[in-house]
């Protein structure tokens, strides 16, 4: 009987560190998560050395689609990972009129 419950001890010692390590290691991804979304805006973007202007892109040559949310406050490109569900098409001017672009996918033209 005493074997038992000395194996159950470390059981729940195995199982408590174990909780504590998975829920440090996901606070962890969230404070990556806010990093790397609330960039600061005086700080510049590296550049590639192409000129925005010669690039093509869906966006520019014909009506630009961004997408937003029903409570959100920015506006995103498709396959950004900061959009939630219950995304909405919407053109690029009509969602500069009422919303902020993202600053992790920037939707802008």
């Amino acid at each position: 009987m005493k074997a038992f419950f000395k194996l159950l001890g470390m059981l729940l010692i195995f199982v408590a560190g174990y909780i504590t390590g998975v829920l440090w290691l996901a606070r962890q991804f969230e404070k990556a998560d806010e990093y790397l979304g609330e960039k600061d805006d005086d700080e510049p973007e590296p550049s590639t050395g192409i000129s925005e202007r010669n690039m093509t892109s869906p966006e520019t040559t014909a009506v630009a689609k961004v997408f937003i949310t029903a409570k959100g406050t920015k506006y995103h490109r498709q396959n950004c990972r900061r959009l939630g569900e219950g995304r909405i098409e919407t053109s690029l001017e009509s969602a500069r009129e009422k919303y902020a672009p993202c600053t992790v996918c920037s939707p802008t033209a």
